[in-house]
């Protein structure tokens, strides 16, 4: 399977407002952001992060400007290395429930992201090239509707 993991990753300071970060979101229509300083991995910034600091009046969506990212954002992140193989990303996303790691090199600088987005797009072109054909017996297809597709994926590649 194609590596899954997006290199080129937009990213955001802890010291921007909160209301910045969230049009970025908005606008790339991303739910996750890493958060960097120093070109260091410091937190993550999810959808679910900002909704506590929103309100609303018109019915769209109110940031405080004083609010930082660094205020709202997840400061322990799980992370995989550059040589951790899809099934241990996918693994680990499974274990710990979350639909993005980012993925750190040695010395611990934010080199990609991998997204649930990103592994089903990678899983789709590989089940359209029939790359998982000797997996489409009744046995795998019964295991296909009874799991998600991320479990069956990790199914796929063992």
């Amino acid at each position: 399977m194609k590596s899954p993991i997006t290199r080129k990753v937009s990213h955001v300071s802890p010291r921007q407002p909160l209301a910045e970060a969230y049009a970025i979101m908005k606008q790339r229509q991303f739910r996750h952001l890493p958060v960097v300083e120093g070109g260091h991995l410091v937190g993550m910034l999810s959808d679910r992060d900002i909704l506590p600091y929103t309100g609303s009046k018109t019915g769209q969506p109110l940031i405080a400007s004083e609010v930082s990212v660094g205020a709202a954002m997840t400061r322990f992140v799980y992370t995989c290395s550059e040589d951790d193989s899809i099934e241990e990303v996918l693994n680990l996303m499974l274990r710990i429930k979350v639909d993005a790691v980012p993925i750190v090199n040695a010395e611990g600088r934010l080199s990609g992201l991998v997204t649930s987005r990103d592994l089903l797009r990678s899983f789709q072109k590989e089940l359209r090239a029939g790359h998982f054909a000797e997996h489409r017996s009744e046995e795998h297809t019964s295991e296909l509707q009874s799991h998600s597709f991320i479990s069956y994926a990790v199914f796929c590649l063992k």
